[in-house]
C-alpha cells in the first residue's frame, strides 16, 4: 500500500484525484495550510518515509489580478513549493517522487508544443510556470521530480467548463476573444489516471503534457458544448469585454496553447477521453 501525501486535496482536481487513490488502497494524507505555515522542519516530520508527495494547492488564477492578487498567485506556489523540496531533502528515507503541478501556460500562444519545446511565454502566467517548476526541481537531487503541465480540466464539479455550463444551457455561451486560440483540454478521470501512471512509472522525470491528444481550439470547443446542449453558442466574448472584467488576468482566458501529451503517448498511456467529442458526450450525456 503507497502512503501519499497530498497538497489541495479539497480541490477540484485534488478531491477527485484523492477518492481514486483511495480506491486503489493508497493511503492518502491531506497537507493543509497549517503544515506548511509550521515550516519545513514540520513538513519534513509529516512525509519522511513516505511513497510520494503531489503538490496541487495554489491561489485561484481566473479572477482580475491586481498586483497584490499576481503576488498572491505567485506566493502560493512557489514558497510552497520550495518548502516542500527542502523537506524533502531533509527526509531520512526520502519519498520516492515529488509531483508538483505546473501549467501549460508555460508555453507560447503560437505553434505546438510538446515537452521539449523551448517556445515559453515570456508573460506573467509563463513566467509563474517556470519559477514554480524551478523551485520543485530544488529537490531532483533528493528523489525525483515530475512536473504535470496540466491543461485546461474539464469537469461537471469545477474547472473552466463548469463555469461556463449555465450561461450555455441558457444559449448565452460562445467562444472567448478570437476563439481560434488552443484549448488543450483533458477529462478529469484521464487527468487523475495520468497523475497516477506518472507516480507508479519511474521513467517519468521533469515536465509532462498533462491534456488529451486531440488539438482543438476555443470556437471548436464552444461550438461542441452547444450542440450537445441543444443550445446557440455564437455569442463571442470579445478581448475587450475580457479585459474589462479581469483585468491581467484575461490573458488566461484569451491566449490559448496547442499542446501534444508526447511523454505520455510514447510511455503507452491509454486515454478513456482522447477526443473532445467523448469527453463532453461522457460529463453532458453521462455517455
Amino acid at each position: 500500500m503507497k502512503k501519499v501525501y497530498l497538497s489541495g486535496a479539497t480541490g477540484f482536481v485534488g478531491s477527485h484525484l484523492k477518492n481514486r487513490m483511495e480506491a486503489l488502497g493508497w493511503e492518502v494524507k491531506a497537507l493543509e495550510r497549517k503544515d506548511f505555515a509550521a515550516g519545513p522542519d514540520y513538513l519534513r516530520m509529516l512525509i519522511d518515509g513516505c511513497n510520494a508527495v503531489i503538490h496541487l494547492a495554489g491561489a485561484p488564477i481566473a479572477r482580475r489580478w491586481s498586483q497584490k492578487v499576481k503576488r498572491e498567485i505567485h506566493d502560493s506556489r512557489i514558497q510552497t513549493t520550495r518548502a516542500l523540496s527542502e523537506a524533502i531533502c531533509r527526509c531520512v528515507n526520502q519519498p520516492q517522487v515529488f509531483v508538483s503541478a505546473s501549467a501549460v501556460g508555460i508555453y507560447e500562444s503560437f505553434g505546438i508544443h510538446d515537452e521539449d519545446s523551448t517556445a515559453l511565454a515570456q508573460d506573467f502566467l509563463g513566467k509563474l510556470c517556470m519559477d514554480w517548476e524551478a523551485a520543485a526541481q530544488l529537490a531532483q537531487t533528493c528523489t525525483r521530480v515530475v512536473n504535470p503541465r496540466i491543461g485546461l480540466v474539464l469537469g461537471k464539479d469545477g474547472g473552466l467548463m463548469a463555469r461556463q455550463l449555465p450561461f450555455f444551457k441558457l444559449g448565452l455561451g460562445g467562444p472567448m476573444g478570437s476563439g481560434k486560440q488552443g484549448f488543450p483540454f483533458i477529462h478529469i478521470h484521464d487527468l487523475c489516471s495520468a497523475l497516477i501512471y506518472v507516480i507508479d512509472n519511474t521513467e517519468f522525470r521533469g515536465p509532462v503534457n498533462m491534456v488529451a491528444p486531440q488539438m482543438v481550439d476555443n470556437r471548436s470547443f464552444a461550438h461542441a458544448l452547444g450542440r450537445l446542449l441543444n443550445k446557440p453558442a455564437f455569442l463571442t466574448v470579445p478581448v475587450f469585454a475580457l479585459r474589462w472584467i479581469f483585468g491581467q488576468g484575461a490573458e488566461a482566458l484569451a491566449n490559448g496553447q496547442f499542446v501534444r501529451p508526447a511523454k505520455l503517448i510514447s510511455s503507452g498511456f491509454k486515454f478513456k477521453y482522447p477526443e473532445l467529442k467523448d469527453a463532453l458526450s461522457n460529463l453532458i450525456l453521462n455517455r
